[in-house]
């Protein structure tokens, strides 16, 4: 009887498959303009084309023929000139306040793709301090306890503005890498490493534990300050995280062998004054990667 029964639910389970057809509506391909820009960065924009839900191309569908424009408050800066794999730059830099408008054309496309943005102001003022005399003891259920210690940002919002941030602690000058040198470890280059911290801060978006950023914008505190509070991983980061660095020496040769990691220089809280169409951006992008909500 218990075999029959095996059997029969096992058959119920492969009956409840069905594969069904959707027929997708066909639309024209649309010019689609990509730019990510800032105060150090000369303009460069990148022009690929919308494609089909059934998309099976690894590659981005670049349009390598456009004609881009570039205007600040309806001033026109110049064609801008193409450098290959669907980017086009002009040598110019970016000014805060300003709105920017590209404009792109191509043959075969019926339409011109526009898209307008500014890079907004930065907060009147911007502080932060590693509480080190305050210790938190953090449950991770893989790795076990860590202690944490609070990341105390101090932000005075600009009034009269809506206001959208990012913040982010790094590590400079760190090496997570792995090594093999008879001089030492000299992987250690001047680059950054994003932080986990465990945020609790009332103001800031929630989403995935797992993403080293945390976005919020001046709702409930515009042109006043607040207190942004993280709490992160510093002496205890070996234990919360790797485990401990793994790597050996040889006795003989003076070689270093194996991987090296967290070896961290310098800690510090950064902040990035974000436009709106960008913090809608990187949101929308998180919650559909880590599936944490609704992306709208």
């Amino acid at each position: 009887m218990k075999h029959l029964l095996l059997i029969l639910i096992t058959f119920l389970l492969i009956a409840c498959s069905k594969e069904i057809e959707i027929d997708l509506p066909k639309s024209n391909p649309k010019l689609v303009i990509n730019s990510l820009f800032s105060l150090d960065s000369l303009w460069s924009v990148q022009i690929s084309r919308s494609t089909a839900p059934d998309w099976d191309s690894a590659y981005t569908p670049i349009v390598a023929d456009a004609k881009v424009d570039l205007w600040e408050n309806d001033i026109h800066l110049g064609t801008m000139s193409y450098i290959g794999k669907g980017k086009y730059t002009l040598p110019l830099y970016p000014k805060v306040g300003k709105k920017y408008t590209v404009r792109a054309s191509a043959p075969n496309f019926g339409e011109v793709a526009e898209a307008t943005d500014s890079i907004p102001t930065f907060p009147d003022s911007f502080t932060a301090n590693l509480d080190t005399n305050t210790v938190r003891n953090y449950v991770d259920i893989y790795n076990g306890n860590a202690l944490m210690n609070p990341l105390n940002i101090f932000l005075k919002d600009n009034p009269n503005e809506q206001n959208y941030y990012r913040f982010q602690a790094i590590y400079y000058d760190s090496c997570i890498c792995n090594v093999n040198s008879v001089n030492g470890i000299n992987s250690l280059y001047n680059d950054t490493y994003r932080f986990n911290a465990l945020n609790e801060d009332p103001y800031t978006e929630k989403l995935n534990p797992n993403i080293r950023d945390f976005y919020a914008n001046d709702t409930y505190f515009n042109g006043n300050e607040h207190i942004f509070t993280f709490y992160i991983a510093t002496g205890d980061r070996n234990k919360f995280i790797y485990g401990g660095t793994g790597y050996t020496i040889n006795q003989v040769t003076g070689e270093i062998i194996g991987s090296a990691k967290d070896l961290y220089v310098e800690l510090y809280a950064d902040l990035y004054s974000l436009s709106k169409a960008y913090y809608d951006f990187s949101l929308s992008y998180y919650k559909q990667s880590y599936n944490t909500a609704d992306p709208n």
